[in-house]
């Protein structure tokens, strides 16, 4: 734990500025990530366990039928050599959004490096994702990410695909956090913020906050339409960008699970 919370010291900076230039990519060159790169968050990969429930496997070669497509070839990913895993273990509450939680530190991490990367959860082949790495005891793929070099996507008609700007595909403060205003302290405020801008599965984006006793509280909304990727899964990823959100404003703080629609608790430190 001590050297998870080292890592997330020393990369916080990092992977809060990689928030806002990530976006998912599913086509790539066909050749193996970078070396060097792959080596730096192989090590990450290997020290950030803040959850004994959760970790990430980078694989620096990994067969293509690793992935699929959402339907038939829709939304596959296609020309990736190198891959991470996302596993979890056991059947704590928080087993899922620990999973989230990490999976995306090491996808920012990614983007730092200069790697593009895409989260997948039903598009993924598990026997392939199994043979790629040992598991232990009650360990589970929950879901993967391509990883290397990604190229210009277009439509059916072979056109260049538009981007849409991530923060217009977002659910509105008011929507995720109704009761944000004055009364909430500046980090509080920031630390949705960057919340906002976590991906989700569908882009559901199930998350909501509320300011409560000192604290954030991470719930839920909306039903399980990704049966591969639970609301909790989202809920961890979006955790990740509220801490770092906090940590903008100086605040550092520490994460109690909870159960039901309530996902976890962020809790500033000396508070």
């Amino acid at each position: 734990m001590h050297i998870a919370h080292d890592i997330l010291n020393t990369r916080a900076s990092a992977w809060t500025d990689a928030i806002f230039v990530r976006r998912s990519r599913r086509l790539f060159d066909e050749r193996p990530a970078d070396a060097d790169a792959v080596a730096k968050l192989a090590d990450i990969a290997e020290r950030f366990r803040p959850f004994d429930d959760a970790r990430t496997v980078v694989v620096p070669r990994s067969p293509e039928d690793l992935f699929t497509g959402v339907i038939g070839s829709y939304g596959r990913v296609a020309g990736a050599v190198s891959a991470m895993l996302f596993l979890g273990s056991g059947k704590a509450v928080g087993r899922d959004n620990h999973v989230g939680y990490v999976s995306e530190a090491l996808m920012l991490e990614a983007t730092a490096l200069g790697l593009s990367t895409c989260w997948v959860g039903g598009g993924i082949r598990r026997p392939v994702a199994l043979a790629l790495t040992p598991l232990g005891a009650e360990e589970r793929v929950f879901g993967a990410s391509p990883l290397g070099v990604s190229l210009p996507e277009t439509t059916v008609l072979g056109r260049p695909r538009r981007e849409v700007r991530t923060l217009d595909r977002r659910k509105p403060i008011a929507t995720i956090a109704h009761t944000a205003g004055d009364a909430w302290p500046d980090w509080a405020r920031r630390a949705v913020e960057h919340a906002q801008w976590a991906p989700s599965a569908m882009n559901r984006q199930p998350w909501r906050f509320a300011y409560e006793d000192g604290g954030l509280v991470v719930r839920v909304a909306g039903p399980e339409i990704a049966p591969h990727i639970s609301l909790r899964l989202d809920a961890g990823i979006a955790m990740l960008h509220l801490e770092l959100g906090a940590r903008t404003e100086g605040v550092l703080g520490t994460w109690t699970d909870l159960e039901g629609r309530d996902i976890a608790r962020f809790d500033p430190i000396g508070a």
